[in-house]
């Protein structure tokens, strides 16, 4: 089963801290596929954070052709990785 336990957050994918997880389950097959990490308070004071300083910081300013195309860059690199990880195992 593949296990889900990071977040993106400020630019950077790092590990959830939180301890509970919920298991992922294909409806149609009625099957475990996935374990998804919970965030916890630690990781929604660091989103927080993040968004706080993206308000007064450039992305303000950016626009929205400009945050589409970082969020297709974003979306994309995540697929890789992804990719990557499964190929690994």
């Amino acid at each position: 089963m593949e296990l889900l336990d990071k977040r993106f957050v400020d630019g950077r994918r790092e590990a959830v801290h939180g301890t509970q997880a919920y298991t992922l389950v294909n409806p149609a097959a009625e099957q475990a596929y996935g374990e998804l990490r919970c965030a916890d308070q630690t990781d929604a004071d660091v989103a927080v954070s993040a968004a706080a300083r993206a308000l007064h910081g450039p992305w303000r300013t950016t626009s929205v052709a400009e945050r589409i195309a970082a969020q297709n860059a974003t979306l994309s690199a995540d697929r890789s990785v992804s990719r990557r990880e499964r190929r690994a195992r």
